[in-house]
């Protein structure tokens, strides 16, 4: 009853592809092809970049049913939607070696001008966050190496994002950080010099450097880095502008131990608002240091 409901929705609206899985039977299975049958001719000819949503609630699916049946669907009308996106981004998420080998041919046909892989992080890059499953996640990864060249510097960069875990930011650091522009390598992979260029942006209007704190927690930069470049930073020009920045980042990040620099920046800025504003950021690591 529950499967008859659910294959009767999906015929109505692709959206429920999103619970086929869960079910999947050969109901379900004439459901998801009603789709495909649906849209045949509609689209699909060439490499372009308009299939419609269906196709992705298609690929959704097929990327969470047992590998043979998602190879046998993708096969089967590869010679119609092949040239799509969600196929081929499909394809090389289930990752059989037919599957590879479709997708392969797909994109090696595609010209350069179109970009096929586009935002493929957001279909691979999510699945790997969310999925546990080390193996699983090696076969997504295998599928794409021969296709790297394909990938924009904006799914290049929305990998790293995407990959939490060791293992695939070792996977990372290996095949795609060496693809990404100057700019962007220096963002993601910061020298030391990089980071004191950041803090010298800092001291521009509307600048806040608790969220750069917070930005650097996500390009993976450890706190612990910060403190020598900081000070040698603020050593390099002491200001007044430059002595707030040390004070905030402290205040929000600093240890017991980095109030020693506290007191060296008040030695070369002996003020009495710079000296108030010391004891404010010193009481305020101590209390948040207590435990």
């Amino acid at each position: 009853m529950i499967i008859r409901f659910v294959a009767q929705k999906i015929r109505e609206s692709s959206h429920w592809c999103w619970v086929a899985n869960s079910i999947w039977s050969p109901e379900i299975q004439l459901a998801i092809e009603s789709i495909l049958q649906d849209n045949i001719g509609k689209f699909g000819q060439d490499f372009s970049e308009n299939a419609p949503r269906c196709l992705h609630d298609v690929e959704e699916v097929l990327t969470r049913i047992p590998p043979s049946a998602a190879e046998e669907l993708l096969e089967k009308y590869w010679i119609h939607f092949g040239k799509t996106r969600y196929f081929v981004t499909c394809a090389l998420r289930v990752g059989t070696p037919k599957c590879r080998e479709l997708a392969s041919q797909s994109i090696n046909a595609c010209p350069k001008e179109i970009n096929l892989l586009r935002f493929v992080y957001m279909h691979m890059g999510r699945r790997l966050g969310e999925d546990d499953n080390p193996v699983f996640r090696s076969a997504l990864l295998t599928s794409l190496e021969p296709h790297l060249d394909r990938l924009g510097q904006e799914d290049i960069r929305g990998f790293y994002y995407e990959m939490k875990r060791g293992a695939d930011y070792e996977w990372y650091k290996t095949f795609l950080s060496g693809r990404l522009s100057p700019e962007q390598h220096a963002h993601l992979f910061p020298k030391d010099e990089d980071l004191a260029t950041e803090l010298t942006g800092l001291e521009q209007p509307n600048r806040i450097p608790r969220y750069w704190l917070e930005e650097l927690e996500q390009r993976r930069v450890p706190v612990e880095r910060i403190w020598p470049i900081l000070e040698k930073w603020f050593m390099s020009t002491p200001s007044t502008k430059r002595a707030e920045i040390v004070f905030e980042i402290i205040e929000v990040a600093g240890t017991r131990r980095e109030l020693a620099l506290l007191e060296r920046v008040s030695k070369l800025l002996n003020t009495t608002e710079n000296n108030r504003a010391i004891a404010n950021v010193s009481f305020s690591v101590r209390l948040r240091t207590l435990l």
